[in-house]
Parts: C-alpha cells; sequence; structure tokens
C-alpha cells in the first residue's frame, strides 16, 4: 500500500529523527545556494520564508532596531567590497512605521540603483528591501576627463539652446529654488551606473550630465564612460505623453482661485498651504515666463482664456487631492509651489521637467490645441511626487511603472474631482490613448511580457506602452473582473474599490519603491503596503496576490514550483508553491545538505510521497504559511480558516468630505461606465432628504432632468435611467442632495 506524509493545517508529525525532521510553522527563509555558509546562517537567524536578499522579511519573534541591522547584518547583502550605505532620509507615517532610505557607495563613489530601505515598527524592523551592486565594476578608475566626457554628451544633444546660457531661464530658477547659485549650468559627477543594453547587468564608473536645452523633451541625463569615453546611456529628464488632437475639454463652469496684483488677478492659488501657480510659457520653455492675468478675475470663453483656466484648476484639484487623501502638502512632501505652464511652444501633448520641476501643457495662449484634461494634468504633476519619492528611473521597467503610477493617480484626481474616473487616459482629446480597462484596445499589454509588450529601447524602453500592464493591474484591484491572460491562467477577481487600491500604491511608492523598481519589486511593494494597511490574512491581501497574478507578475520568481523532484540543494536551498507543494509524486526527491537547510513551503499543504529521502544529518523543514504575502490558495484545496476582521489585524479607513457625512465617492455610484442603453444609479442617503438628479453635457447644458424628490427616506436608494436617446460622448450625472452637489462623470458609447 503506497504511504504519503500529507502536511496540512493543524498537523505536525515527526519522521525518523536521526534523518529529518518535519516541523509545521510559519516562519523560515530564503537563502541562495551560492551564498557562503556565515551569510546563510545570518539569513536562517532572522528572515521568514520566500526572504530574498532584495525583500527581507523579518521573523515575528526576532526583535532587531534599524541600528542593530546595520551592525550585525549588512553583510547579508553580499555588497561589493568596499561598499557603505550612506543615510540619506528618513520618514515616519501614520501608523507607526518609520522607514530608513539608504545609498550605497563604492569607495566613495555612489552607486545609481544602489538603495536600501529599512521598515521598522515601534522599534522592531519588520522588513528590509533595495536593490544592490554585489559584483566588481569592469572599471574602477577615470582617466577620461570630465572635460572630455562633457563635450561627448553636449555632441550628443541635438538642440545647442542651452538652458544656463539663456539669462531668463537662469533667473526664473533661481527665484524658484530661492537659490542664488542655482544654475542649469551641467555638472560633471563620477558614479558607478549600468550599461544599458548588457544582459548582465553590468556597471562602471561613469561621468553623469544633466544636459537642459530650450526644446524641453530633448533635456537628458547622459552617462559616459570614465574609461572608454563612450556614452554608456542616456535618460530623458522630460517625464512627457504621446500626441494626440483635441476635439474637446471642459468642466462645465468651475470656480478658480487667483491672487489680486496691483490691479489685474494673475494664477496664483495661495488659498491653501502649498501655492499653485500657472504661468504662460510665451511661446518656448525657455523660462521666458509671463502671467496669465485678467482685469475682473471672470476668465472667460470670450476671451479665450479657458484654457489657462482649465490648466489653473486641474493642477489646483491634484493638489487637493493629494492633500486631502494622502495627506500630502505639496509634490516634494513640503512646501513646494504646483507649477503648470500653458502655451509653451508645442501642441499635442504634455510633459514634467525635472529641472525647472514643472509641468508643460501643449496648446497656445488663444487656446489652440489644448492638451490638458483633468487626469493630464495629474498625470503630469504626480510625475513630480514620483521624483521626491521613489525616484523610478524613466527607462524600461521602472521607467513603465513611473509612466503608470502617473496614469493611476491622474485617474484618482479625476475621480476625486468629479466624483468617479472613466479609466480612460484623457478620454476627452481623441477617445483617449491607453485604456485601464483593456489595454490591448491601445495597443498596450495587459500582461506581462504578453501581446504588444515591447523590448526594445525606443520611448525609454517602452514607458508609454509597457506601463499598461500595472495600470491593469489598478483596474482589476479597484473594479474586478475576469478572463485569460496571454499566459493561459484564468483569473475571477473580486475588487477591493478604488479608495483602498489607492492607498496600497500611494504606501508602495512612497515607503518600498526605489529608484530600480522593477514590475517583481512593484508586486512585492504593494503585497507589503497591503499588510501595513488591512493585515497579513486580509481580503485586500489576497486581492493584491491574485491581481499580480492575473497580469502575469509572479512567475518571475524562480522559487516558485508545484513539484519538488531531484536533488536539494542542488539549484537551491529554498522551494515554496503558491499552493500545494508535492515532493517525489513519481520522481526522486533526495535532500542531500549537510552544512545547510533544506525548505519547503506551501500556503495549503505539503505532501512526501514515498521516493522522498533525506540523508543522514541533513537537515529539512516544512513549513505552512496560510497568511504568507508571497502567494496564495489556487484554485482547488481546502480554503483557509475564516477569520474576523480583528483576527486579521484589518484597519478599516473611512474618508469624509461633505457636510451630511457621505464621502463624494461612496454617497453615489453610477454604472455601468461607459454605458450605452441604461444608466443604474445607487444613492445612499444618511437621513431623509431633498434630492434631484439631472444630467449634464460636456459643456454644462441641462440635457435632463431625471428625479426630483421633496423627500427621499434615509439608506439605500436604486434608480435607472434610459439613456438610449442620448447621442455618444462625455457627460454628468449630478445628484444633489439637500442642495449639496454630488457629480458622477459617465461616457456613453
Amino acid at each position: 500500500m503506497n504511504k504519503k506524509l500529507n502536511i496540512s493545517h493543524g498537523l505536525v508529525r515527526k519522521i525518523c529523527p536521526a534523518v529529518m525532521t518535519v516541523m509545521l510553522c510559519l516562519l523560515s527563509f530564503y537563502a541562495r545556494s551560492q551564498q557562503s555558509k556565515s551569510t546563510q546562517q545570518q539569513l536562517e537567524a532572522i528572515a521568514k520564508p520566500a526572504s530574498t536578499i532584495e525583500w527581507i522579511d523579518i521573523r515575528n519573534e526576532i526583535n532587531i532596531t534599524h541600528e542593530e541591522f546595520l551592525s550585525n547584518n549588512i553583510s547579508l547583502l553580499n555588497l561589493t567590497a568596499g561598499s557603505e550605505m550612506r543615510y540619506v532620509r528618513s520618514e515616519s507615517d501614520e501608523i507607526g512605521f518609520t522607514h530608513y532610505r539608504y545609498q550605497q557607495y563604492l569607495n566613495g563613489v555612489k552607486v545609481l540603483g544602489g538603495e536600501m530601505i529599512i521598515h521598522e515598527q515601534e522599534g522592531r524592523i519588520t522588513s528590509v528591501n533595495g536593490k544592490y551592486l554585489q559584483q566588481i565594476p569592469l572599471n574602477t578608475v577615470a582617466t577620461v576627463s570630465e572635460a572630455a566626457a562633457l563635450q561627448t554628451s553636449l555632441d550628443n544633444v541635438t538642440s545647442k539652446n542651452y538652458l544656463w546660457l539663456n539669462a531668463g531661464a537662469e533667473a526664473v530658477l533661481k527665484e524658484d529654488r530661492n537659490d542664488n547659485n542655482a544654475s542649469y549650468k551641467p555638472k560633471g559627477e563620477l558614479v558607478y551606473a549600468k550599461i544599458r543594453g548588457r544582459a548582465d547587468k553590468a556597471f562602471t564608473l561613469c561621468w553623469k550630465y544633466d544636459i537642459y536645452v530650450e526644446q524641453g523633451t530633448e533635456s537628458q541625463t547622459i552617462f559616459v564612460d570614465a574609461a572608454t569615453g563612450k556614452i554608456i546611456n542616456t535618460i530623458p529628464l522630460a517625464k512627457d505623453c504621446s500626441s494626440g488632437s483635441s476635439t474637446t475639454l471642459w468642466n462645465g463652469a468651475r470656480t478658480i482661485y487667483t491672487q489680486l496684483s496691483g490691479s489685474s488677478y494673475r494664477m496664483i492659488d495661495d488659498c491653501q498651504t502649498t501655492l499653485v501657480h500657472t504661468r504662460n510659457g510665451n511661446g518656448t520653455n525657455s523660462g521666458a515666463y509671463i502671467e496669465y492675468t485678467d482685469a475682473n478675475n471672470a476668465w472667460s470663453t470670450s476671451a479665450n482664456q479657458e484654457y489657462q483656466a482649465q490648466i489653473h484648476y486641474g493642477a489646483r484639484q491634484l493638489q487637493l487631492y493629494y492633500n486631502a487623501v494622502h495627506s500630502r502638502t505639496s509634490y516634494n512632501g513640503g512646501t513646494a509651489t504646483y507649477r503648470a505652464y500653458g502655451n509653451p511652444g508645442f501642441t499635442g501633448n504634455a510633459y514634467w521637467l525635472d529641472g525647472p520641476e514643472g509641468a508643460f501643457f501643449g496648446g497656445s495662449s488663444t487656446g489652440t490645441s489644448p492638451y490638458i484634461t483633468l487626469d493630464v494634468a495629474g498625470h503630469e504633476l504626480t510625475h513630480g511626487v514620483v521624483l521626491k519619492t521613489a525616484g523610478l528611473v524613466y527607462q524600461d521597467e521602472s521607467g513603465a511603472l513611473n509612466e503608470s503610477t502617473a496614469d493611476c493617480f491622474g485617474e484618482m484626481s479625476e475621480s476625486y474631482a468629479l466624483g468617479t474616473p472613466d479609466w480612460i487616459h484623457r478620454a476627452e482629446i481623441g477617445g483617449g490613448n491607453r485604456s485601464f480597462i483593456n489595454p490591448n484596445s491601445k495597443g498596450q499589454p495587459d500582461t506581462y511580457l504578453g501581446t504588444n509588450w515591447y523590448s526594445g529601447t525606443s520611448d525609454n524602453g517602452g514607458v508609454h506602452t509597457n506601463s499598461g500592464v500595472q495600470n491593469f493591474w489598478f483596474y482589476l484591484l479597484s473594479e474586478g473582473g475576469s478572463g485569460t491572460n496571454d499566459n493561459g491562467l484564468a483569473y475571477n477577481i473580486t475588487g477591493i474599490g478604488r479608495f483602498a487600491a489607492r492607498d496600497i500604491l500611494y504606501r508602495a511608492l512612497t515607503m518600498y519603491e526605489n529608484s530600480a523598481t522593477e514590475y517583481i519589486d512593484a508586486r512585492a511593494a504593494t503585497l507589503h503596503a497591503a499588510v501595513d494597511l488591512y493585515g497579513s490574512c486580509s481580503t485586500e491581501l489576497e486581492a493584491v496576490g491574485f491581481a499580480w497574478r492575473a497580469v502575469g507578475v509572479e512567475s518571475q520568481s524562480a522559487q516558485y514550483i508545484n513539484n519538488a523532484c531531484g536533488n536539494y540543494p542542488a539549484t537551491a536551498t529554498f522551494a515554496q508553491a503558491i499552493h500545494q507543494l508535492t515532493a517525489a509524486n513519481g520522481c526522486t526527491t533526495n535532500i542531500t545538505a549537510s552544512a545547510t537547510t533544506v525548505y519547503f513551503s506551501a500556503v495549503d499543504r505539503v505532501i512526501l510521497y514515498p521516493g522522498f529521502r533525506a540523508i543522514s544529518g541533513s537537515k529539512f523543514y516544512a513549513y505552512l504559511e496560510p497568511c504568507a504575502i508571497s502567494r496564495y490558495k489556487g484554485a482547488s484545496g481546502p480554503p483557509p480558516p475564516v477569520m474576523s476582521d480583528a483576527e486579521k489585524g484589518i484597519i478599516k479607513y473611512e474618508e469624509s468630505s461633505s457636510s451630511t457625512g457621505l464621502s463624494l465617492d461612496d454617497a453615489i455610484t453610477a454604472g455601468p461606465n461607459p454605458v450605452t442603453d441604461e444608466l443604474n444609479l445607487t444613492v445612499i442617503l444618511p437621513t431623509e432628504s431633498q434630492v434631484k438628479i439631472q444630467l449634464f453635457d460636456a459643456l454644462g447644458n441641462v440635457i435632463e432632468n431625471w428625479d426630483e424628490f421633496e423627500s427621499l427616506s434615509h439608506g439605500l436608494h436604486n434608480l435607472t435611467y434610459s439613456t438610449s436617446r442620448i447621442s455618444p460622448g462625455m457627460y454628468f450625472v449630478n445628484v444633489s442632495i439637500n442642495g449639496q452637489n454630488h457629480m458622477k462623470k459617465i461616457v456613453k458609447v
């Protein structure tokens, strides 16, 4: 009779004590086989299962401070000899964490992309993550002079209209930064950086220059090999959008806030802690800016002022969103002014430029080809938030995540202002160019490395294309969805709502991601953020994991397997399964380790069939982690135990921004969106109220007076309205509750 050892929830069994011990536990570690014994022993002493050098989760019973980790455990990172981690900054959050950021230096020279973040709560670190230089660079000696490298950099830029030669641009920079020594003139910095295009991701010593020119989108950071004098990489300093023609752009009649200066008003909104300043680029982006002014503060279409008013309104909405929702006073987390520029001398796109730290919106002073919508404004100014937090490098996967993060918070800014997102980036301009709902429809991938994934060097490595993967993840996490991805994996996601999704993404960006974050790191960052906010066994955490699986981000982790066969640790000392792990299922599995420990881990069960053997003196452990943040239960098998919110450690957040106590987003839902023939409207009333429901077109005209209730009882009301006779386009449903307007944007198709 065949016998098997089935390790499942609640079962601990000891087999042949002299040969092996099988333990049920929630704690373990991941260590690579090539690591030294001392390093592995340190990992085993402090780390949880599935921990990697880049993502170390500390065991629950281990209490060490960030100072103790730096003193006693930094060797775990296997940094190149001569390295040090220098403190950069720390940030404390509302749930008791302090996040310490460090920068790697090798022999006193900065390593770009070499960064570490230590996460500490109440004096105990919970995790450490980062990217590190662990091999010897190809070159460590500078034989090319700074002057020669600068000339090579200048020769690589087509435009010779350098901003440091423009007195106006220099004056504006000094004013903006309140620093008389500020200048666009490039200064060479020796750094270690990756050589673009090498599969081994080799580093070398190079000169780094920021070259700013009047043609903003040509401004770039250039890396010159300090030994060969050749350019090894260029990264744009402008984060720009794809071009497109404008068809319609309007948010109806809106209040904007300005500042009286002399006898006229200028577009400086100083009503909040942080200023919003909108200026006229005056046909260029070289710094020769002038103020938009109006004599009576009535910015009208008859005076062709709707373009600049739209920019100013959009910038304020983004500032209000970050302040109200994320308690972020400015894009830099301090008091920096949100700067927006119209009429920059180009049409058909918009971009953020790192040097001036401002957003430029294509069009002209008379409103020609205005490239500004609420989500475009939110997108471009969010690039400033990314710059001052994770600093995602605008290239390849980190650049795609940079673009996607800007897209996501652009939609959330639109949702904050209008009540709901349309999930189409700049839908008002030519029908949009990126879809969260169906990225494939706009030529983007919805699966990592799947259809439409771009692997070349154009567009900085496909930053505007490959961003579709995280966009789709964010949509699934928010709204849910089902289907089959490009890898043949069927999925059925229950959304957690855009409020929880945006909080998770914001925490991942600001607390866990760094400049070199790739898709697999973004997955880990959002998982950790979900644990922090909602608990280690929460529905929210599970949804984050399932949504990443749906978009194909998980299989990059080599340690994920279903069946263990062969010799261990021939290739690894840790094997884990998303659901169930079996060993020796029709094959032979030998544990041959004597100096190291072998770990098998799964969520639901580890099954050892006949043919499993551990040699005398070896160490073998099998672990179950029903609430592990690294993987989730599969489609079959026993479900995890049902837990109360208190047992899960879930923290519930509520947001209220109306005098009635209703959330502007939660009080009303309108769907489906886009809508065809029938719109379902859900209204939640905390008390008996007067309610009026109207439909407006994009110009602010009333199209339908759907309902007016003198008295509507408290509670939930489901209302249905016909939209079959309405022409395709963008509309706004306005629900007035006791005189307070709640606006929902819908798209008729």
